[in-house]
């Protein structure tokens, strides 16, 4: 939808984001388990993942280095 990667078709139902797509894969497809059982763990996952996505990813990402020199220049 969004014209970027990751994209999950699933019979239809297209998902991008990387936390969404772990989310419904961990919800419709349960086994093998892409999450830890616990809510701890299913924390520290999480936050791991955001980690990448809001703080990471978006610096080596060149529309969002695009953008910055070119709106905030």
């Amino acid at each position: 939808p969004q014209g970027l990667v990751p994209v999950l078709d699933d019979g239809g139902l297209v998902l991008s984001q990387s936390l969404a797509i772990i989310e419904y894969l961990e919800e419709r497809y349960p086994q093998p388990p892409l999450l830890p059982a616990g809510a701890a763990g299913r924390a520290l996952v999480r936050s791991a993942a955001l980690v990448i996505a809001a703080e990471v990813h978006p610096l080596g990402n060149l529309r969002v280095q695009r953008w910055l020199r070119d709106e905030m220049a």
